[in-house]
């Protein structure tokens, strides 16, 4: 009986081994890591981000009165507006669209952009903004600047008539970009041929 007893343990101690997954390097596609963890200042949201070690990540905000969490795809960068009213962050391609770029050697200048995403934390609306280049956004009020990785204004649906020789006078060439000047609630307004720039601390 003392054996049979014996025998018993060492058999579950082997099958419980082989059931056990051994780690090598498939493994790494099952792993997710988690950063870019920040608190707005008003203490209310909580965003992060959640990345497998290949393919899309998803950026998370997580309401704390609320208990809610939303998620968006392909999110990373985050950063809360200085008022908390919304929350500002890049959007990727996506990883399998920049990956066979790369396998086609596609020129870099022609892969496509990131965008800007801006989530309003107070009725969980999403705009997104394409060919984004930059963005700032004030610490201490709800101002951001956002530059575009294009120089072009859009513009006024206006029937014009130029002559050949006053167009061809106003051709310029510039390195500059579009630079938005934006807020959720006043005014926002575009400039072009910008390079650089910067914002305040209060953002006026």
């Amino acid at each position: 009986m003392k054996y049979l007893f014996t025998a018993l343990i060492l058999l579950t101690g082997l099958v419980s081994y082989s059931q056990k997954k051994i780690i090598d390097h498939t493994a790494y596609n099952d792993w997710n890591s988690l950063s870019n963890s920040k608190i707005s200042n008003d203490g209310r949201f909580i965003t992060y981000t959640k990345k497998p070690h290949r393919g899309d990540g998803f950026l998370y905000i997580y309401n704390v009165e609320s208990k809610k969490l939303d998620s968006i795809a392909r999110g990373k960068d985050p950063v809360f507006s200085g008022e908390s009213n919304y929350l500002a962050f890049k959007i990727t391609p996506g990883f399998d669209t920049l990956r066979n770029c790369k396998l086609e050697k596609v020129d870099k200048k022609k892969w496509p952009k990131d965008s800007l995403g801006i989530y309003f934390l107070s009725n969980d609306s999403l705009a997104k903004y394409p060919k984004l280049k930059s963005f700032k956004l004030s610490k201490e009020s709800d101002w951001a600047v956002i530059m575009f990785d294009h120089n072009k204004l859009k513009e006024k649906a206006k029937k014009k008539k130029w002559c050949k020789r006053r167009k061809k006078e106003e051709e310029y060439k510039s390195n500059g970009h579009v630079m938005r000047v934006f807020h959720p609630q006043n005014a926002s307004f575009d400039v072009k041929d910008v390079s650089r720039y910067s914002l305040t601390r209060k953002g006026n």
